[in-house]
Order: structure tokens, then C-alpha cells, then sequence
């Protein structure tokens, strides 16, 4: 029986280790399966490991699967059941013997692991990234807000860190700035859930899968950064609420501050003026913490001097002001503040010796104005800093160690920081000035160019006037320049977001597809012009077609009297940029246009027109022939066709059509000097024949022929 009872015992030893190393291999395979769910190795396959152990020896047995038990149980956030141990695991011990229900057991390991799965998918960064925030584009108006609201605690943290040195403020806005910090702290949470969500580019493509933005945040150093910056350390403000630096780890998060100078530089319509800003802003926080840092050694030496030439704050350096209720300058007794000094002037005394009667006489007269002994002490200290840290005024000799400290400190940041500063704000005042600087130089330059050469004062009065008006409204920029730093189809954007409506009101170019008139965009050319400026005058070359930006063109005749005027989005010569050959032509203007007042216009030239529609041969037909039927139309010269010489080839074609054509032609003159070729053989044949007619005759005849010239000869004699 014993030997019995010491068998059973070994074996429910045997089945509780079995038990304890299935548990321990199953809690294995869900860590390492949660840990490839989160560096995204979620669809790996995992390898199973047999655990099948069986007791033949147990009449009671029964086999337990982790399968069934955690088949609708998830770790992380996996949907397939977790692998487990397969069933055939057969463990069972006498309940009376161990008090130990395995089923029981198991059902509470695996709601235990199951909640634990859920906790940790809902709190879990790619749970909230995907079903709370989505992945963040860095030049979306959210993410900017967003960088503003986190610049703005930042700067709270930096303004209201330091200000519980003075008393008004800890004691009566301590309980609003603990809320705040609540509030605040927060926010810095949230942002480290945004930057983790936060896309970025590689090889030029914008990655926003969440499984490679999460792991590549968690490798870098700015999650160490975030939960450093959020770190509670200033929970012991509990304990000693004296201890307001606790919160200087916050300062961690001034990188954001940065990066919204940055976007906002780029963002904003003014960016010199923000740069200011931003310049005068770092002043104020260099001058707020030092006033801080002089008010708490002013409080180590004492407040309570009255000597005004203390180094220390001294509440007898910024008294309140007294304002007097009388008037110095009326000669009535009722309001005057005029205290007579004659009798003791006449005893010979000193104003110092009266001074107590003249208090007495003006304390009624004058009521002091009450300011909080936080605006007192915080302005004189402002202005302590300030003077100090920029040099600009004497003050007190310092009389401790700590006060000389300060001050050493003072001149070093003020010599090192300032300057920086004070250059960075002239470098922004000569770039702003950079613009009238160049105009001051070009007018300069043409007022000495006109006068040197004579030119008549009239003339000089108009260009003065346009360079003035060009300069008013912006215009002396290069557009070329300022564009050539973009790709080329983002300069095509800009172009079509400004030009394409106006250059599809042109009748002729309506039903021309759209990569044609992007290319004729591309190539239009800006020009300012004067009030009674002629952009071209009748007779003249007919080669451009002008567009109205802004402004009014006048379309006058041979008469000089306005025809018709063409407003803003208005065209003028678009038959004139394709060429009509034979004889009906359209190389002269038949009107002269001219600036009623100052017009914006945009050329475009006939070059550059048959640069684009040499590639686009069908187009070139279209714009052909519709030019052709609109001229024929006003009843012009007739057009005689006839086939293309070599006078045609211009640079409307390209070189396949001008190979075309010069073949063409080649193989028609081949043609035609084979024709004449045959035809002076045939020629000269017919030649030869009726010369050997005229040989043989004379051969016949020869001596009659003789006879008879000399006949003719005696004759004449």
C-alpha cells in the first residue's frame, strides 16, 4: 500500500512538472509571437513544438487542449488562434489527493492571457495610430496646428517656469498653473503619439504604412526624448511645492519650437517680419529668466534696503507713481500747487530743512497710484536685465559673490548672444531693404544714363514714372528666375494655374488639346508697358500675339483713332503666330495697338510657336487651316495653292518632314532632268541625221556648187 500511495505521489509530481513546462512553453509561444506582431512578423508562420505527453498509468485521465480552450482567445491583435499545445496532452490528478482541478486552472491562465492580449492591443502605439490618428502627413495644415499648439506649451513652460520665484505669483496662481501643467504634459503625450505616426519620404516616395513608420520612430532617439519630456518628476511638487525646476525636463520638447519656425518661415506671406519675431521673442526669454535669476539673488542679500544705489532690488528703486490733483500754473489758491518758499528762503534755510512742511502741504494735493508688488518687482528686475545683458547702461556695482557671478555671466551672453542676435536682426533689415536698394541703384543709373545723354525731359518724366509704378506694384522680379529653381512640371502648373484660361479664350486654340497649350504657356513672355506705349504700329512685322493680364490695350488704324480696346483675358494678333504661305499673306499689321495706360501683357511669339508645333504635326494642320478660312473669310488676298519649294521649309517643320519634303522635291527635279535628258538625245539624233542629209548632197553637187559660187563672184565684180 505504501509502495502504492509513494508511486501515485511520483507520478503527480511528474504530471505537475509536465503541467509547469507546458504552461511555460505556451506563455514562450505567445511572448514570441506578440513580440513579431510588433516589429510586423504578425503572418509569420510559427513552429509548433510537440508537447504531447500522456500517463497510461491514470485511469481517469482525460486529454486538455489549448486549441479549444483559446479558440476564440487573441493576443495583440492576431485573429487566427494562437499555436498552443496540440491536443493528446493527457494530465489529470486525484482531486482528493491534490486539490488541483487543471481544467480550472487552465480556464483562468487563458482569460488571464486573453485580457492581458486586449489591454495590450488597445494600448498598443499601432492600435492608436491606426484606428485613432492614421498616419500624419508632416506638410499637412493638421500637423502644422498641431506644431503650433505644441509650440505654445512649450513657451508656457519656458515663461511660467520661473515667475514662482516671485510671491504675488505662487500664491495665488499656483492651483490654475498645476491644471495647466496637467493640460500641457498631455499634450506632449499626444505628440509622441503623432510624431510615432508621423510619415516620411525614401527614394522619393512618401512611405504610410504604419508597420514601417512605428519601428523606424522606436529606433530612433525621439521616443527617449518624448518620455523624458513627460516624465512626472515634478510630482514630488506634492511633497515640496518650492521645487518648481522639477519641471525643466519639459524643456526636452523645445525641438518642436524649432521645427515650427521652420514650416511657419516656409508657410507664411511675410517671412522677414516673422523672423523678428521670432528674434524678439528669444530676447524676451533671455530677459525674463535673467530677471528671474537677478530678483532670487536679490531676495539671498535682502529687499529691505533703502539705498537706491543698492545693487539688489530694493522697493525704493520703483515706487508707486503720484499723480498731483492740482494744477501748477493757476495763480487762484484753489487747486494751485505752488508752495510758497519765501519765508523760510528769507530765514536762510536749505530746502532740505523744510522738505517734512513741503510733504505736508502737497500729501493732500497728490494721490499715489497702488501697483501689485509683483509689477513692481518684476518690471524694475525686466528692466535690470535688459540694460545689463545689451550693455547699455551703468549699473550698481555688485557686492557679493553671487551678484558678481551674475553680472559675469550677463556680459558673456550679452557680448556672445546678443551680438549674434543684434547682427541676425541688421542681415533681416538689409535684406528687406535689399529691394529698394536695386531700384535706388537702376534709377540712379538711368537718371545719369538720360541726362548724360541729353535726352529730353518729357521722356525723362515717363521713364521715372513707369520705373515708380513697376516698383509700387512689385514687378521688377524676374519671373524666370524666380521659377528656374522649380522642375519643369511644377513650373507647367504654375503657368497653367495663371495663363491657361486666358490663352483658351483665344478662339483658335478652343479645341487644341491640353499638353499643347501647356507647352504654348510655357513660352509666354511678360511685358510692362507705359500709358500711349505702342506694342506694334500698322506695316509692321505681324509675328506676336499679345495677351491682357492687367491693364487696356487700345487697337487703333491708319487715322490714329481707337477701333476697339481689349480688356484683362483679351488677345490681339493670334493670326499673326501661323505662317500662311502662297499669296495670301499675313506677315504686316493691318492695326497698330497701343497702352491706354500701364498694361501687364504677356507675348507669345511666332519662334516659339513653331518650336512646339513642329512636334505636333496634326495641330499645326488644324491651326493652319483655321488661320486660312478666318483670312479668307475677310475677303484678303486670294490663296493660291501649289506645292511646297524649298523657300517653305522653315522652322514650323521638323527634320522628319523636312527630310520628306527635300526628297520629294529631289526625286521631282530627277525626274525632270531625266525628261530633258531624253529630250536632248532625241534632239541631237534628229541633228545628226539631217546633218549627214546635207553632207551627202554637198558631196554630189560639189563642183556645180563651185561653178556656181564663182558666178556669183565674177557677177559681183
Amino acid at each position: 500500500m505504501n509502495k502504492e500511495q509513494s508511486n501515485q505521489d511520483v507520478e503527480a509530481v511528474n504530471i505537475r512538472e509536465r503541467v509547469s513546462f507546458a504552461s511555460l512553453v505556451t506563455a514562450s509561444m505567445l511572448f514570441k509571437k506578440y513580440i513579431r506582431w510588433k516589429t510586423g512578423q504578425a503572418n509569420s508562420v510559427v513552429e509548433e513544438i510537440p508537447m504531447t505527453e500522456t500517463n497510461p498509468s491514470m485511469s481517469n485521465g482525460h486529454v486538455h487542449s489549448t486549441n479549444q480552450a483559446n479558440g476564440n482567445s487573441r493576443s495583440g491583435n492576431l485573429d487566427k488562434p494562437l499555436t498552443a499545445i496540440p491536443s493528446g496532452v493527457a494530465i489529470d490528478i486525484d482531486n482528493q489527493a491534490h486539490n488541483v482541478s487543471m481544467d480550472s486552472n487552465y480556464s483562468y491562465f487563458d482569460k488571464f492571457r486573453s485580457f492581458f492580449g486586449k489591454c495590450a492591443d488597445v494600448c498598443s502605439i499601432q492600435f492608436i495610430c491606426t484606428n485613432c490618428i492614421g498616419a500624419v502627413d508632416p506638410t499637412s495644415d493638421f500637423y502644422y496646428y498641431w506644431t503650433v499648439a505644441i509650440t505654445i506649451g512649450c513657451l508656457y513652460n519656458l515663461l511660467f517656469l520661473v515667475v514662482f520665484i516671485y510671491d504675488d505669483v505662487s500664491e495665488t496662481i499656483t492651483t490654475y498653473w498645476r491644471i495647466t501643467n496637467v493640460v500641457v504634459d498631455f499634450m506632449f503625450l499626444g505628440d509622441a503619439l503623432v510624431q510615432s505616426c508621423r510619415t516620411y519620404m525614401e527614394n522619393g516616395l512618401v512611405v504610410n504604412d504604419l508597420t514601417l513608420i512605428i519601428p523606424r520612430y522606436l529606433m530612433s532617439e525621439k521616443p527617449l526624448i518624448d518620455m523624458l519630456a513627460i516624465f512626472p518628476i515634478d510630482i514630488l511638487l506634492d511633497f515640496n511645492p518650492q521645487l518648481v525646476l522639477l519641471r525643466m525636463n519639459r524643456f526636452m520638447k523645445l525641438y518642436r519650437v524649432n521645427e515650427f519656425v521652420e514650416r511657419t518661415s516656409i508657410r507664411t506671406a511675410y517671412p522677414h517680419a516673422f523672423r523678428i519675431s521670432v528674434l524678439i521673442s528669444i530676447c524676451f526669454i533671455i530677459f525674463h529668466w535673467n530677471s528671474s535669476a537677478y530678483y532670487s539673488i536679490s531676495l539671498l542679500g535682502g529687499t529691505e534696503s533703502e539705498d537706491v544705489n543698492d545693487w539688489a532690488y530694493t522697493l525704493v528703486k520703483n515706487a508707486d507713481p503720484i499723480f498731483p490733483q492740482c494744477d501748477i500754473f493757476i495763480d487762484d489758491d484753489e487747486g494751485d500747487c505752488g508752495f510758497d518758499e519765501k519765508p523760510y528762503i528769507e530765514k536762510g534755510m536749505r530746502r532740505e530743512e523744510y522738505v517734512n512742511e513741503m510733504m505736508a502741504y502737497w500729501s493732500p494735493l497728490a494721490s499715489p497710484y497702488k501697483f501689485s508688488d509683483f509689477s513692481k518687482q518684476y518690471s524694475l528686475s525686466f528692466y535690470w536685465s535688459s540694460l545689463t545683458l545689451t550693455t547699455c547702461g551703468q549699473q550698481p556695482y555688485p557686492n557679493a559673490w553671487q551678484e558678481n557671478s551674475l553680472e559675469i555671466v550677463d556680459t558673456i551672453i550679452g557680448v556672445l548672444v546678443f551680438a549674434t542676435i543684434v547682427g541676425s536682426v541688421g542681415q533681416l533689415v538689409s535684406t528687406i531693404n535689399q529691394n529698394q536698394a536695386d531700384f535706388q541703384n537702376l534709377t540712379d543709373g538711368l537718371k545719369f544714363y538720360m541726362s548724360y545723354r541729353h535726352v529730353r525731359p518729357l521722356f525723362q518724366k515717363r521713364v521715372i514714372a513707369f520705373l515708380g509704378f513697376v516698383y509700387n506694384q512689385g514687378l521688377l522680379t524676374n519671373d524666370k528666375t524666380i521659377l528656374a529653381s522649380l522642375p519643369r512640371r511644377l513650373e507647367c502648373e504654375i503657368a497653367e494655374d495663371l495663363h491657361m484660361s486666358s490663352l483658351k479664350n483665344v478662339a483658335m486654340f478652343a479645341h487644341i488639346p491640353k499638353n499643347v497649350l501647356l507647352e504654348l504657356v510655357m513660352r509666354l513672355e511678360r511685358q510692362m508697358y507705359a500709358p500711349d506705349d505702342f506694342l506694334c504700329r500698322i506695316e509692321d512685322p505681324a509675328r506676336e500675339m499679345y495677351i491682357v493680364k492687367a491693364g487696356c490695350l487700345s487697337i487703333v488704324d491708319i487715322n490714329q483713332e481707337v477701333v476697339d480696346e481689349i480688356l484683362p483675358g483679351g488677345s490681339f494678333g493670334d493670326n499673326s503666330i501661323i505662317k500662311v504661305r502662297g499669296y495670301l499673306e499675313n506677315n504686316k499689321r493691318t492695326f497698330g495697338l497701343k497702352s491706354k495706360g500701364y498694361s501687364d501683357v504677356y507675348i507669345l511669339r511666332r519662334e516659339s510657336v513653331n518650336e512646339v508645333l513642329r512636334d505636333y504635326p496634326e495641330e499645326r494642320s488644324k491651326l493652319g487651316e483655321f488661320v486660312r478660312l478666318k483670312l479668307t473669310s475677310t475677303n484678303l488676298n486670294g490663296l493660291k495653292k501649289k506645292s511646297m519649294d524649298v523657300t517653305e521649309l522653315t522652322d514650323l517643320h521638323n527634320t522628319d518632314e523636312m527630310l520628306s519634303a527635300l526628297t520629294r522635291i529631289i526625286n521631282e527635279v530627277d525626274e525632270e532632268i531625266t525628261e530633258l535628258q531624253k529630250e536632248y538625245g532625241d534632239s541631237m539624233i534628229e541633228i545628226k541625221q539631217r546633218m549627214t542629209k546635207v553632207e551627202n548632197v554637198y558631196k554630189k553637187k560639189r563642183l556645180q556648187i563651185k561653178d556656181d559660187y564663182k558666178k556669183r563672184l565674177q557677177a559681183s565684180f
